[in-house]
């Protein structure tokens, strides 16, 4: 690729300020308390994640290790988030679920005359991710800055490394490409915000597409434009920005989103079908307990546990054939719920999803590390809680989804409920973004 030098950055452009509104973000975010668990835990997933998580933290004291920490965690970034020729979008999807938000924006704006958003499908054309880290221009910016700002916590510091290897990989694709927007459907992963916060240091303008549920723990609103599900997303970002102590210039539109009508009366017949839904940071040692306890009894239930996409380890062990098996992570959530009568879940984004399609879904604690309620819905009254002092009984799991339950899921769920004919006023309003900026790109080239 052609070095930095040859092509003119921003006036604005600082590279002090880019590399610590990186690791300083990243610190803020993965180092809250509800947090830090988790993200500590998902370092231990597989081998490799324990090396880097050892090697980095012995090495973080000379410049030499923390220069090498930064090419080691180059090389582990094997997404395909780049691309080798010029683009007007530049868009980077780190899982499947942010690839169909994307998707469905995508084909909202055909519909309505914008061409297709086509998402990064390229590893790194450089000459190596590694090499391009030891080498970059800005290499002893990015050390200077992890060097007065890393965490003190080993997994928080393994995400500054992750996010700042990915912003110098970023910043040498992107002043390549020239593209006029930047898109995500992740906005607090190390990848995708290390690129929004490389996106505003060159001034190019900035899309995120919601693919989950989001709670005020996740960073503030800090693009151009956000596409988000519904009024609660909108709250919690808000107290997100009340949270970190800024405010928030981003265009916000809630997009329509029709939810189906809840179902009448809930009704299990033996045997039970459950699917045990886990988060990406499951407890194993509770789900054998759950798994356990489920079987007792005279009619034991077919049980199915469906892996977070994006959980990395092994479930395989946990096996125990005929009454258990795994789903997999990429099925349909509509044909899974077509071959399930009740859905166990932890804190996870799924749990959402159920509800607002009114499936009889249990919250259990235990079955991660995320912390109580992570999604408040427990609290709102509308997920109960698995039953864990008594028996498992589907008599009298059946009496918690009642008349009164699926009111106050209907309550809950109403405002962002809409009908299937709505005006499309916010598709036009995506359009306008778009177009405009497009044209203004292409103005100042």
């Amino acid at each position: 690729m052609t070095d930095l030098i040859e092509y003119s950055l921003p006036s604005s452009f600082n590279a002090e300020i880019l590399f610590r509104d990186i690791v300083c973000g990243l610190g803020e975010q993965w180092g809250q308390k509800v947090l830090q668990e988790t993200n500590c835990k998902s370092w231990h997933h597989n081998r490799l994640n324990r090396l880097f998580l050892e090697f980095s933290r012995a090495s973080r004291w000379s410049t030499a290790g923390k220069s090498l920490s930064l090419a080691i965690a180059a090389h582990f970034l094997t997404g395909r988030w780049f691309v080798d020729s010029k683009t007007d979008i530049y868009i980077v999807s780190l899982s499947t679920n942010n690839k169909a938000a994307i998707g469905k924006l995508s084909d909202n704006l055909i519909e309505n005359g914008l061409k297709q958003l086509h998402i990064n499908n390229s590893m790194f054309p450089g000459k190596g991710k590694a090499q391009t880290v030891l080498t970059h221009p800005l290499r002893k910016e990015a050390l200077t800055t992890l060097s007065s700002y890393g965490h003190d916590d080993p997994s928080v510091f393994a995400s500054q490394l992750f996010g700042v290897a990915s912003g110098l990989l970023f910043l040498e694709n992107l002043k390549t490409v020239r593209p006029c927007i930047i898109g995500v459907s992740n906005d607090h992963s190390p990848p995708t915000y290390a690129l929004l916060a490389v996106g505003k240091a060159l001034g190019i303008p900035q899309f995120y597409v919601q693919h989950a549920p989001v709670t005020q723990f996740f960073p503030p609103l800090s693009v151009d434009l956000a596409i988000l599900n519904d009024q609660h997303s909108e709250t919690a970002y808000r107290q997100a920005a009340k949270r970190m102590k800024v405010s928030s210039n981003t265009r916000v539109i809630v997009q329509e989103n029709y939810t189906a009508p809840l179902a009448g009366s809930v009704s299990f017949d033996a045997p039970l079908r459950i699917c045990i839904a886990l988060s990406m940071y499951p407890d194993l040692k509770a789900l054998r307990e759950l798994l356990t306890a489920l079987q007792h009894g005279d009619k034991q239930p077919k049980i199915t546990v469906r892996p977070h996409p994006r959980y990395g380890g092994d479930l395989q062990s946990l096996n125990r054939e005929p009454y258990f098996s795994l789903s997999n992570s990429d099925e349909p959530l509509d044909k899974l719920i077509a071959r399930t009568d009740l859905f166990i879940v932890t804190n996870s984004g799924i749990s959402v999803e159920l509800l607002k399609r009114g499936v009889p879904t249990i919250y259990h604690n235990p079955l991660d590390h995320q912390g109580y309620d992570y999604f408040g819905l427990v609290a709102g009254k509308i997920l109960p809680e698995y039953p864990a002092k008594t028996p498992f009984d589907p008599i009298n799991i059946e009496e918690l989804f009642d008349h009164d339950w699926r009111t106050r899921v209907r309550g809950y769920f109403s405002g962002f409920q809409s009908k299937p004919e709505a005006d499309g006023r916010e598709v036009r309003e995506v359009r306008e973004w778009f177009s405009a900026r497009l044209i203004e790109s292409r103005n100042e080239k």
